[in-house]
């Protein structure tokens, strides 16, 4: 019997948590759709290292026991807030415990999104967005819609690892990037991985002077150096030099059976050497020696170059749903500016090394 469905039931109740309940490790551990950017170590990075940042968690439980939820931030915007499944657009969604019935899974996830909806009607709410997992879309975003949620499609490129490098090496990446990761393998190219704070310090001039082209704000340093330091190599750097110059490099995250390449740049002066062919392999190498299953690319936001350069390396693209209510000033806001960084995107080639913040939107 679902909770709350009748009187011996335990009745379920939904509250918002200022740091993750007791239970929400186990629900990591279960959930197939768990992701990084569940993680108390992202949730607490985020609340050390980015001002105006608020980790939230809606929390369902029923008998003591917690039976799902959903990790959020609140961020400010002067005396306002926009509610957010996770910083910069990266995916959220709930956490269900998978032994429940069916029916409970569903009663949970229809209170959480009441939660959430609640929490958006607040005055002091500008704009709120949830982005779902294709499968928890399909499965859950019909239930957003009943409160009147708008829903816009977030295309991302997977890189499935099913077999290991030797498969996605002949079976995935085209014979065009197997050549250009050798050209740059000939031309005095090497990669790796780290998580050395003195290899972020020289991939972080690249990465602001990308920011820049792409008209975004950057995340900051320190966010990175205390992931890479407290993720025990959940979080890691690839890069790439020339003749021993640092010319490229992509911050992962890894978690259960998914890498994702979150943020990414090269040098665009080294392009003739194909720098973000080669972070990808390196990124595709280190994802299977792990044991993942599919390395997350990310969207384009909105760049065509970027979806090209991925859509080249064979990734395969998939729909996550971003659910979306925002004031209408605020919509307009968001297209002025989305506007902005697309022309700057194109200006600019796409800047296909970009990872464009994988796991989530633009």
């Amino acid at each position: 019997m679902a909770p709350g469905t009748g009187s011996a039931a335990p009745r379920l109740v939904v509250t918002v948590e200022p740091a993750p309940p007791p239970g929400w490790v186990a629900l990591l551990a279960a959930d197939p759709g768990a992701t990084f950017f569940h993680t108390p170590l992202w949730s607490d990075a985020l609340h050390r290292h980015v001002g105006g940042v608020t980790p939230l968690w809606f929390v369902a439980c029923a008998g003591g026991r917690c039976l799902g939820g959903l990790s959020a931030v609140a961020r400010r915007r002067g005396p306002l807030r926009l509610l957010q499944s996770h910083f910069d657009g990266t995916a959220g969604g709930p956490l269900i415990a998978p032994d429940l019935p069916e029916t409970t899974r569903d009663a949970v996830a229809a209170a959480l999104w009441e939660g959430w909806a609640r929490a958006a009607r607040r005055p002091d709410v500008a704009a709120a967005s949830l982005i779902l997992s294709p499968d928890a879309d399909a499965r859950w975003g019909g239930g957003l819609a009943r409160f009147g949620w708008r829903r816009r499609d977030l295309p991302f490129g997977v890189i499935p690892l099913a077999g290991g490098p030797e498969t996605v090496e002949y079976g995935v990446l085209p014979k065009n990037r197997r050549n250009e990761r050798n050209r740059a393998l000939r031309r005095g190219c090497t990669s790796g991985v780290t998580t050395d704070p003195g290899v972020l310090a020289e991939y972080y001039p690249i990465y602001l002077a990308a920011a820049r082209r792409w008209r975004v704000a950057p995340t900051p340093e320190a966010l990175l150096r205390d992931l890479l330091a407290r993720g025990a190599g959940a979080a890691f750097l690839s890069w790439v030099r020339r003749d021993g110059r640092l010319i490229g490099g992509h911050v992962c995250f890894r978690h259960g059976a998914e890498v994702v390449a979150w943020i990414g740049a090269t040098l665009p002066e080294h392009a003739a050497v194909f720098p973000a062919t080669l972070l990808i392999w390196t990124d595709v190498v280190e994802a299977c020696r792990g044991g993942a299953q599919r390395l997350d690319l990310g969207g384009s936001g909105g760049i065509a170059g970027v979806a090209r350069f991925k859509e080249l390396l064979g990734a395969r693209f998939a729909t996550r749903g971003c659910w979306e209510t925002a004031a209408p000033l605020y919509r307009v806001w968001r297209r002025l500016c989305a506007a902005g960084r697309r022309a700057a995107g194109e200006a600019t080639g796409g800047d296909a090394a970009a990872a464009s913040r994988g796991g989530g939107a633009s």
